[in-house]
């Protein structure tokens, strides 16, 4: 997918043929693709999976 190569170059832009997007930053280009996977997964009847990391620390 263009978008994926996109974020992986650092490019802030991505261009379909006579369409282009321009995006803020890579955070707004990860939101557009969440959106795009949860619309896939919801077409598809399939959940998405989600992933949590937690972080700790003791305090020291």
């Amino acid at each position: 997918m263009k978008l994926v190569k996109a974020m992986r170059s650092g490019a802030l832009s991505v261009q379909h043929g006579d369409k282009r997007v321009q995006y803020r930053s890579l955070a707004e280009m990860q939101a557009a693709l969440d959106g795009i996977d949860e619309d896939i997964a919801e077409g598809t009847g399939k959940k998405r999976k989600r992933v949590f990391y937690i972080d700790s620390s003791r305090g020291f």
